[in-house]
């Protein structure tokens, strides 16, 4: 997965999906994550990386993370992402 942004956003989401209950694995898919944010810049990393955050009790960074996502959808006219990063913002300032 090293360096490769799609891989490390697989291995980030199913670190998350399998282990979401343990800290220290959480906190390997948090970092896992923010890597392929950094390196692919999708809406889609930026959104993992996001609900990850949000995981680990880091709602001010997964909102911010959530705004990249938001830019990063809208820049690429994707109405769907946008709606859905939109959605996911709100509840987490509800």
């Amino acid at each position: 997965a090293k360096g490769n942004p799609k891989n490390l956003h697989g291995l980030a989401e199913e670190i998350a999906s399998i282990f979401g209950g343990d800290e220290k694995c959480m906190k390997m898919a948090e970092k896992y994550a923010r890597d392929a944010a950094e390196k692919g810049n999708t809406h889609e990393y930026y959104l993992t990386y996001a609900l990850i955050l949000h995981k680990n009790g880091k709602k001010k960074d997964a909102i911010s993370a959530a705004n990249k996502s938001l830019e990063l959808a809208k820049s690429a006219g994707n109405s769907d992402a946008e709606r859905q990063v939109q959605q996911f913002i709100q509840k987490m300032e509800g």
